[in-house]
């Protein structure tokens, strides 16, 4: 259960040392501001942590990989995951990263990030930047996936045919892209819940509150739905969305 310390000397020292990567003057944390301290999992090692860089991908399996068959034949199981991720919650694409281990196993983490994102979430140019976020990470994995195939046919372990290979470009270049994603959620801006939609003008990232662009918002308002009121197989049942009067807001 969350509890309330009083962090040492030495780690309050580090939080005020700490700054931001872009801008090293500027700290973090201040003194009148809380943070959030999570018990975490150490990682598995090796590790590596993957944005988009397929050469970082190459070099960890040529040089940290032990038993390569094994690691392709998870990481086959793994990568579709991966897309399936992506697909359900599309503002992982900003900023994205996965960690990889040693057996093949892709972990996502720094999930919080699809609602603290805030300096990304205000620019005008979001749109654009959201579009071609995704189509990389798509595109990323997916030449992933084909990779992976690709080994597991020299090697002789179960891999499929060309054709097979390529299916997931042709699927993506279709209706799935980083434009026809933003459109679909924009077509879906009214009757949205007015409880998502005040929590997520409430969210702000480290650097405080700001005006977020109508399709961000939109996109954070229609992903607290589902985290609020989805079941697990869909729409709660017992849930009156239409005579409650608190499913009226429109962006």
């Amino acid at each position: 259960a969350p509890q309330s310390v009083t962090p040492s000397p030495a780690a309050l020292e580090i939080f005020r040392n700490r700054t931001w990567r872009h801008h090293p003057k500027e700290p973090m944390y201040s003194a009148s501001q809380l943070a959030t301290v999570q018990k975490v999992r150490l990682a598995p090692s090796p590790n590596v942590i993957l944005q988009r860089k397929w050469t970082s991908f190459k070099w960890f399996y040529r040089d940290k990989v032990t038993n390569q068959t094994s690691f392709l034949q998870t990481l086959k199981q793994d990568v579709p995951i991966a897309l399936d991720v992506l697909r359900a919650i599309p503002l992982l694409a900003i900023d994205f990263q996965i960690m990889m281990d040693g057996q093949g196993n892709i972990y996502q983490f720094d999930l919080d990030r699809v609602f603290l994102a805030g300096a990304y979430y205000r620019e005008a140019s979001f749109d654009t930047k959201f579009s071609k976020a995704y189509d990389h990470s798509m595109e990323f994995l997916g030449r992933m996936a084909a990779w992976v195939e690709l080994q597991l046919q020299e090697q002789g372990h179960d891999g499929t045919d060309e054709d097979d290979r390529r299916d997931w470009k042709a699927d993506y270049d279709g209706e799935n892209n980083g434009q026809a994603v933003l459109k679909d959620h924009l077509r879906n801006s009214s009757s949205l819940s007015c409880q998502a939609f005040d929590m997520v003008n409430e969210m702000s990232g480290r650097k405080g509150k700001g005006e977020k662009t109508r399709s961000a918002k939109i996109m954070m308002v229609q992903l607290v739905q589902r985290v609020m009121y989805d079941n697990g197989n869909g729409w709660d049942d017992g849930l009156e969305i239409t005579n409650d009067g608190m499913w009226n807001c429109t962006l």
